[in-house]
């Protein structure tokens, strides 16, 4: 199995690859942490340091180190096979494997099979075209030229408030609106495991959002209704995994997926499962 120093190093050549052109769109800079956050047993103090990488255009000078430190690690067949390894993990993590990933797999494969030299340079085009494949095609929602850094990144929030109007009456801090949001989805989406969601499920989630402060049951349930509309439209539940993981702290993750495996009968218990991969929980630490 791939080491996490060895995942980290090429997260590092990815991130490098994909500001190979001085400029990464806000679209794509989410696509590309949604490829990245897929990484297995990633802690929070990595995705932090990854983080720092994504922030700006990384120099000529950096790009040599980081591409040098990962090609040290790679002096036979058995290292070759172990980013390849962790290519294949990454890709596989959320279930699907998309033909952008598989051919950008296959060219990294080639690409160590032949040579290091122009490793990079070959790199940088296939890591945009994975980008670009990650990008957001759903057209169903009305009015999303507006904010949509929110469209992409937090789709219930900007469901509830431009189709919904919910901002209208909501008088809660944005910031825990947006998380509450979040959580909506999370939950909808578990609840969501057969196709539907009935009138019970849909109070359930209610009842979960009103155990925090200043949420009464017509705010509670205005929010879980429009997270339930949303999910049964299609949601990308890595995107929402990771803008969740991102605004909150790992206790508050842990307790919502604790709080999902209360509920969870058996036919939900892989959709909890799931969630708790992509918010980095661990399935003992949440008491199941």
């Amino acid at each position: 199995m791939p080491t996490q120093d060895l995942k980290m190093k090429l997260a590092k050549v990815l991130i490098a690859a994909a500001w190979a052109d001085g400029r990464l769109a806000n679209e794509e800079l989410a696509a590309l942490k949604d490829f990245l956050f897929k990484i297995p047993s990633l802690a929070d103090e990595d995705w932090k340091r990854l983080m720092v990488y994504m922030d700006s255009p990384i120099s000529e000078d950096d790009v040599d180190r980081l591409v040098d430190d990962l090609l040290r690690d790679i002096r036979s067949r058995k290292d070759r096979e172990l980013v390849v390894g962790a290519l294949e993990e990454l890709i596989r993590s959320d279930g699907v494997v998309t033909d952008s990933e598989r051919e950008f797999v296959d060219e990294v494969k080639g690409l160590l099979d032949a040579t290091s030299t122009g490793f990079f340079k070959r790199l940088k085009g296939s890591i945009k075209r994975v980008i670009a494949g990650r990008k957001k095609t759903d057209t169903d929602l009305p009015n999303r030229e507006v904010n949509l850094d929110d469209y992409s990144s937090n789709e219930i929030y900007h469901y509830a408030l431009h189709a919904k109007g919910l901002g209208d009456w909501i008088e809660l801090p944005d910031e825990q609106l947006r998380k509450l949001c979040l959580e909506a989805g999370l939950l909808a989406w578990t609840e969501h495991h057969d196709l539907v969601i009935d009138n019970a499920e849909r109070r359930a989630i209610r009842d979960l959002l009103m155990r925090h402060e200043g949420v009464t049951p017509a705010i509670a349930g205005a929010i879980a209704e429009a997270a339930c509309e949303r999910v049964l439209k299609g949601i990308d539940l890595v995107r929402l995994s990771r803008t969740y993981y991102e605004s909150s702290d790992a206790e508050e993750r842990t307790a919502l997926v604790k709080l999902m495996s209360e509920s969870a009968v058996r036919s939900k218990e892989v959709r909890v499962a799931e969630i708790a991969r992509h918010l980095k929980v661990s399935r003992v630490e949440a008491g199941d």
